[in-house]
């Protein structure tokens, strides 16, 4: 889900799925009868996790700062797919986290998002489609729903080297501020580097993204790219993913330009078969030429994630 909603609260949006989650049981019930006929195609995932974010709540003394806090969260997601690496792909999912902070409480939230995910897969290439509906609370109250369709198309040239392509058409509403309801149209562009022999990948990606919001204030358009290195390894006998992931953004709104830049490193350690301990550092830089809007913010996270 990293990939859907690296910003939960700042980054969501799909209207086709919208009264799944206004009947949430429904994707549930759905999802555990695909269970039911395909077991192998069952996977299920809780984790607990903990961590600290430096910039949550506004500092009225100095607009350039921001008061941290720490949190607890609690994850859990159900899913089913079709087995096999080749044909017919068939993907459903349902997800949920709840965040609770220790002294901001009125940013507590609740995230909760629903995939299906239809597609094929060749020798050379391959194609996919995915909706997604996410809804977004916060201090109780519905703070955002969002709805997304993305065709993609991927190619292999070759045993080290995966092309792949993507467009996104997104909706997002906001329950409390319609002059930001907006639809959102972004292209990109991924590849993919495996050296095998060593254990290492490396991925980039370049996106275009045109955001049109009810109110032009909040429409902008703008460039992203993203670079990903991944290590896999084996420490004191247990397999070990590592990561290190920059991620720059440009944005441009009517009157004002607006850099965004992060840089995040991960460790994940597979402890047993089921269980999976994860540590994550991302450190967040903007700069704008709106003084309000400059800030920096470090995030760290610990979270243990047990799966089926």
């Amino acid at each position: 889900m990293t990939d859907i909603l690296l910003n939960p609260l700042a980054t969501l949006t799909a209207a086709p799925l919208r009264g799944v989650f206004r009947q949430r049981g429904l994707l549930l019930i759905l999802l555990l009868v695909f269970a039911a006929q395909a077991k192998a195609g069952l996977q299920l995932e809780l984790a607990a996790g903990a961590g600290y974010d430096s910039n949550v709540a506004p500092d009225v003394t100095d607009i350039n700062a921001g008061l941290g806090d720490s949190y607890h969260a609690l994850e859990a997601s159900l899913g089913w797919r079709t087995a096999g690496r080749r044909g017919v792909q068939f993907e459903t999912s349902y997800w949920l986290k709840e965040q609770r902070w220790q002294i901001y409480s009125e940013y507590d939230n609740r995230l909760q998002t629903g995939l299906l995910r239809l597609g094929y897969q060749g020798d050379v290439l391959a194609t996919d489609v995915s909706l997604i509906a996410a809804t977004a609370d916060v201090d109780g109250q519905s703070y955002m729903q969002l709805e997304r369709i993305s065709p993609a198309l991927g190619f292999i040239p070759s045993e080290s080297l995966y092309v792949r392509t993507q467009f996104d058409f997104m909706r997002k509403t906001y329950e409390q501020n319609s002059a930001r309801d907006s639809e959102r149209s972004a292209a990109r562009l991924q590849l993919y580097w495996f050296f095998r022999s060593s254990g290492l990948s490396l991925s980039a990606l370049i996106q275009g993204v045109d955001e049109q919001a009810n109110a032009q204030v909040y429409s902008y358009q703008a460039g992203i790219g993203r670079l990903s290195l991944r290590h896999r390894s084996r420490w004191f006998g247990l397999g070990v993913v590592n990561h290190l992931r920059a991620r720059l953004e440009q944005r441009q709104y009517d009157a004002v330009t607006e850099q965004r830049q992060r840089l995040e490193i991960s460790s994940r350690w597979q402890l047993s078969k089921r269980w999976q301990w994860s540590v994550s550092l991302q450190r967040d830089d903007r700069q704008s030429d709106v003084a309000a809007a400059s800030y920096g913010q470090n995030r760290l996270e610990s979270t243990i994630n047990w799966s089926f």
